[in-house]
């Protein structure tokens, strides 16, 4: 695994191989997630920006492929997956992108980048700083236009995160992917989809997590 500082000359590089990989449509969401972390990391994390913005570029690396590649890609690389994982195909690049970073990208075959990867859609237990603020990013960022993104989006950045005190400001992270994560199950539960574990154990974490004793 690789452990060293993220460069501005490698981030570049790493858009323009990123760019050649993703239609118009994905790369603008994409752009648009690298710089919604670049600004929350500046916040909560900036001795990390670097990884988590390259984290940011990569999140969606296999998004595009098809349903029978992403099965195809974690038989390849012996990833087991359960029923909710299998059955729900929006979670799959995630797992995918992740397991192909090592491979395809070795320069940024780093654990927090490819942690950050993996549970930036469904989140998790236990969730990293690194992880809250992919997954943040990827839900707020300016070209997401459903309603639920843009409350979310409204809420965090009116409560003016880089301008409260350290303690209040992860109360806010975590209160916010709160309802991040509600948001995205009442969509699956409305629609008839199945509910990922992960997200339902990621709320009943972070609600845990400020429960006064």
């Amino acid at each position: 695994m690789c452990d060293k500082p993220i460069t501005q000359e490698m981030l570049g590089k790493l858009r323009g191989e990123v760019k050649s990989r993703l239609s118009g449509e994905r790369l603008r969401h994409t752009e648009g997630v690298a710089a919604t972390a670049a600004r929350i990391a500046e916040i909560y994390l900036p001795e990390q920006t670097g990884k988590i913005v390259a984290a940011a570029w990569l999140h969606d690396l296999t998004k595009e492929y098809s349903y029978e590649k992403q099965l195809k890609t974690c038989e390849d690389f012996g990833i087991i997956l359960r029923d909710d994982e299998k059955n729900l195909p929006p979670v799959l690049h995630a797992i995918t992108a992740a397991a192909v970073i090592p491979a395809e990208f070795p320069d940024f075959a780093d654990p927090l980048i490819i942690s950050a990867v993996r549970w930036h859609t469904t989140g998790r237990a236990g969730m990293t700083l690194p992880e809250k603020i992919l997954c943040l990013a990827d839900f707020i960022e300016g070209g997401r236009e459903h309603a639920g993104c843009a409350e979310v989006r409204r809420g965090f950045w009116a409560a003016r995160p880089g301008d409260v005190s350290p303690g209040e400001r992860e109360g806010l992270l975590d209160r916010t992917l709160i309802t991040l994560f509600e948001s995205k199950l009442k969509y699956a539960r409305e629609r008839g989809f199945i509910i990922n574990t992960d997200t339902e154990k990621a709320i009943e974490d972070l609600k845990n997590k400020h429960i006064e004793p």
